[in-house]
């Protein structure tokens, strides 16, 4: 994983001559499957459950790649079907998209990346458990330009957990920042 990021990292210098960083931020749904006993705890759980998650990022793109560092956080959802068990799922990530812009249209990406993640448990009966770790993740999309500076993605993102799965299907608003001009006045310098 590591070695795919470098390799394009490094393709990023070729690809001056159109970089934006940009600040993004979502909701989507997120469907979650956990089974407590592979966590460790007593219980014999496996939950299926739905709710809200919220992302923000921040990014650096070229035509045909990105680089973004960023957040997740899906709200509490329940766990089984006993009073108040609840989970929460949390993690930053850093991920690389390939874009394939379509002429006059939608930009169409996929993005491998990697999360560290953490999971709470809280009980009905006051006890609590919690369970982390890092994982690889991927995802699909369609970036859709609004304005000048701004567009909309819908994404499919799924995180492979341990013992817990997600899938997320979300939307989000991109707002980007032009850094050719500061780019081509550094470059002149040199």
């Amino acid at each position: 994983m590591k070695k795919i990021i470098i390799a394009l990292l490094l393709l990023i210098p070729f690809q001056l001559t159109a970089m934006d960083l940009y600040i993004k931020g979502g909701g989507a749904w997120a469907k979650t499957s956990i089974e407590v006993e592979e966590l460790g705890l007593d219980a014999n759980t496996e939950s299926d459950d739905d709710g809200l998650s919220l992302k923000g990022a921040m990014g650096i793109s070229t035509n045909f790649i990105a680089l973004e560092i960023g957040f997740i956080d899906t709200v509490a959802a329940n766990l089984g079907d006993l009073w108040d068990d609840r989970y929460n799922t949390s993690g930053e990530y850093i991920s690389i998209f390939l874009k394939y812009p379509t002429p006059g249209g939608p930009s169409l990406f996929a993005q491998i990346g990697y999360i560290n993640w953490d999971t709470e448990l809280d009980f009905f009966l006051d006890s609590n458990a919690n369970t982390d770790g890092k994982d690889t993740f991927y995802g699909l999309g369609v970036e859709i330009n609004l304005k000048q500076a701004s567009s909309l993605s819908f994404e499919v993102e799924h995180y492979p957990f341990d013992s817990i799965e997600m899938t997320r299907i979300g939307v989000n608003y991109k707002y980007s920042f032009n850094l050719n001009p500061y780019l081509r006045g550094s470059l002149r310098s040199l």
